[in-house]
């Protein structure tokens, strides 16, 4: 009878249960690390924030060590690649005194 079952890879990367795809290994993060990622996803566009969280986790998993003020100067760096800030010029002085 043949073995069904399977060891877990030994290059630190998972196997997609369905396939031969690799997914990345997890990352460890504390709440407060998760915490700063998200509330730097949150002034973007939503259209943005795939692309920047994809970004981030792929910094991350370069990492060899993470600590607080490396994730805030990575999310600082990143974060301006995918910010495009409103145009708060448009639409002024149109109220009752502009």
């Amino acid at each position: 009878m043949p073995d069904n079952t399977s060891s877990p890879p030994s290059n630190g990367e998972n196997r997609h249960p369905g396939g031969g795809s690799k997914l990345p290994s997890a990352i460890a993060l504390t709440d407060a690390q998760l915490d700063a990622i998200l509330a730097a996803a949150t002034p973007l566009q939503p259209k943005a924030r795939d692309r920047f969280l994809r970004e981030v986790a792929q910094l991350l998993q370069q990492q060899p060590a993470l600590g607080d003020g490396s994730l805030h100067r990575m999310l600082v760096v990143v974060q301006r690649k995918y910010f495009d800030p409103p145009d708060l010029g448009h639409g002024l002085h149109t109220g009752k005194y502009g």
